[in-house]
């Protein structure tokens, strides 16, 4: 398979490991009806090409550049990481269901953000542990609230619409940065993993260009670490931000 430049397969797992294999012209011809769901779902992802379409395609001046755009398309799902993904979505299962919604985050929030970024407990874990002066805060919110590359959500208790915390993720390219925060209340009901898991699952579908999520966290911020390995994120084994004693998870899209 790894030599073979185009393949005609019919659209099951013989098609997942053609694509795992290294990919390329992919034609399908469904020979089942069970066969539907992963027909539609290859095609409509751009993976593969109606068998019908093999003679024209093949001969085709375009046939390397659509051989490329196949193969591109194929390595976004097929990319080695499967293990790593399904860790993710098992650990996902073990997770409760969140008793909070998500809503995005307005300049209403300001004086309620500020609040929660300068409480000492948040300015300890954080790698800057001054206070944030008010000013300051004011030009950062209004900068993100602007920025199409920025998610700001705002958690509010299911039952009463009590504010609980943030999450907000900065997007740049395929990959996005997280940074997350709990209300002092809440703290210590196991919310943080919940909270993780939403605002990934909001990220996703917002930036379906994302492919790759990351948080840096403090080595000796241990309830943060148990959030991030409960909601199934990898601890990588070298951290990416640069600060003295952080560690790095990262969640694969």
């Amino acid at each position: 398979m790894q030599s073979c430049g185009a393949a005609v397969c019919s659209p099951s797992t013989i098609s997942y490991e053609y694509c795992a294999a290294g990919g390329g012209l992919l034609f399908l011809l469904p020979t089942a009806a069970n066969q539907h769901d992963l027909h539609e779902f290859l095609r409509s992802a751009g993976m593969a090409l109606l068998y019908p379409s093999a003679a024209n395609v093949l001969t085709s001046p375009e046939v390397l550049r659509i051989a490329e755009q196949l193969r591109a398309a194929q390595n976004q799902y097929f990319d080695g990481h499967a293990p790593a993904r399904l860790r993710q979505a098992f650990n996902a299962l073990c997770i409760p269901d969140a008793p909070f919604n998500l809503r995005l985050v307005t300049a209403a929030d300001s004086d309620l953000l500020l609040a929660w970024t300068n409480e000492p407990t948040v300015r300890q874990a954080s790698f800057n542990p001054q206070p944030v002066p008010a000013e300051f805060h004011e030009r950062w919110l209004n900068a993100r609230l602007t920025d199409p590359y920025a998610l700001l959500l705002l958690a509010e208790e299911e039952s009463t619409g009590a504010p609980i915390g943030l999450i907000r993720f900065s997007v740049a390219h395929d990959e996005a940065t997280l940074s997350y925060l709990l209300d002092p209340t809440y703290r210590g009901r196991g919310w943080a993993a919940p909270l993780l898991a939403l605002g990934t699952a909001h990220l996703a579908q917002s930036y379906p260009q994302v492919r790759r999520i990351v948080g840096h966290v403090q080595r000796r911020n241990q309830a943060s670490l148990r959030a991030f390995e409960r909601a199934g994120y990898t601890l990588l084994p070298t951290p990416l931000s640069g600060e003295p004693d952080s560690v790095t998870f990262v969640w694969l899209l």
